[in-house]
Order: C-alpha cells, then structure tokens, then sequence
C-alpha cells in the first residue's frame, strides 16, 4: 500500500506505511517508484531499520489512526 507524492517528474515520492504492533510504532518511509525500497517486502523494511517482532504494510489512513494512539499511549504512561 503506498501513496504518491508529486507529478510526473523524476523526483516522484512514493510513501510506504508500517506498523511494527510489538513495539506500538508506525514508520513512514519515502520511496522512488521502481526502486530496490518501493519493492521490498516489509520484512526487508523491518531488519534495514533494525527492529524486531511482527511488521506489517498499512495504509495512510491506518497509519494515521495508530500514530495518534501510540503517541497518546505513550504521551500518558506514567501519569
């Protein structure tokens, strides 16, 4: 699941959406369209940014909800 950023010219952005559930965090990264990033499975995401457990490709509107819950959890742990 991925979204464009841009137009049409070479330096198109193609968003990809993690969440990494274990660990509660989400990950956007920005990739070029047809590059060895925009292909990888999110396995290969998961150990370039050296974390661990379960990943999984989300889409921007999912990203967006969990962001907001993982930051509000860890806004209010301790409180």
């Amino acid at each position: 699941m991925a979204a464009w950023i841009g137009g049409t010219g070479m330096n198109d952005i193609m968003n990809r959406y993690f969440d990494f559930p274990d660990e509660k965090v989400t990950l956007c990264v920005g990739v070029k369209p047809g590059s060895p990033a925009a292909l990888a499975t999110p396995e290969r995401i998961r150990d370039h940014f050296k974390q661990k457990g379960e990943v999984r490709e989300i889409d921007s509107k999912e990203y967006t909800h969990l962001t907001d819950i993982y930051t509000w959890n860890k806004t209010t742990e301790g409180s």
